[in-house]
């Protein structure tokens, strides 16, 4: 069995919880923009951005159009590392055999875990993630894949036991067709993987070749595989880098504590 933890939105999030108001990081509107000025688009956004009506891929004046109130966010490389190492700590608080799969997303080993302490487990993880504003979602199956489709589609914790039940209504774009892929299936009217996987593998095989195997596997939501361990770092340190100096001591504080929470997870 593999849990999969994941944040979405997690270069926005990582950003928005190192700032004071991120006790409450959906209560106003933000978005995190890629590139310069103008010609900058939306990369992420949090609820209360989505709600006014602000979506990737808008252009930064077309987002102001919408919530003229919108936070202005850039990615923090230094946010996201921290960010990462948070949820790090958390997941190996589940297992000893963690992996780094994406950012804001972590794949969890349970070989040897009771299976009775393990969505105890996995709901106390994301609770102490929401405490440190990374709001995360958990899911539990028998792939590492279907682990990540389980906890992209919970609103909280989410175990997938009838897989074929879980699989049939998710979008066609869950199992991440190419764009050509994705036109020809759109034509022949297939929205979902329930819709995909009711025609002959065999048939899905022989029209796309390797292309269509490797999407008939995600869409059976893989096979199980050897995680790539993190490997725990025997020093424990925090350090970020401020481009605009500090002029009170409010700011730094809130820092310092969200550091030394973290650092006590790991030595935990």
């Amino acid at each position: 069995m593999f849990a999969v933890l994941h944040i979405a939105d997690f270069a926005l999030l990582a950003v928005l919880r190192i700032e004071p108001a991120a006790s409450t990081p959906t209560c106003r509107a933000a978005a995190l923009f890629i590139g310069r000025g103008k010609q900058s688009v939306v990369g992420a956004v949090n609820t209360a951005a989505r709600h006014a009506g602000v979506e990737p891929g808008m252009t930064s004046p077309q987002a102001v159009a919408r919530c003229p109130t919108l936070r202005i966010r850039t990615p923090s490389p230094a946010a996201q590392t921290e960010a990462n190492a948070l949820l790090f700590a958390v997941a190996f608080s589940l297992s000893p055999t963690i992996e780094d799969t994406g950012p804001g997303i972590c794949t969890i080993d349970l070989r040897g875990v009771d299976i009775r302490k393990i969505e105890s487990g996995a709901r106390t993880a994301i609770t102490t993630l929401a405490h440190q504003s990374l709001p995360a979602t958990a899911g539990l199956a028998r792939t590492p894949l279907l682990g990540l489709y389980a906890a992209r589609a919970a609103t909280s914790f989410l175990q997938v036991t009838d897989e074929a039940t879980f699989l049939q209504p998710l979008p066609l774009a869950t199992a991440e067709p190419t764009a050509e892929l994705a036109g020809i299936l759109a034509n022949w009217g297939l929205h979902t993987l329930g819709d995909l996987l009711r025609l002959p593998r065999d048939e899905i095989i022989r029209r796309f070749g390797a292309a269509g195997l490797a999407l008939w596997q995600r869409a059976c939501g893989g096979e199980p595989r050897p995680l790539r361990p993190v490997i725990p770092s025997l020093n424990f340190s925090a350090t970020m880098e401020f481009e605009e100096p500090l002029e009170t001591l409010e700011p730094l504080l809130f820092i310092l504590r969200r550091f030394l929470d973290r650092l006590a997870l790991e030595l935990t």
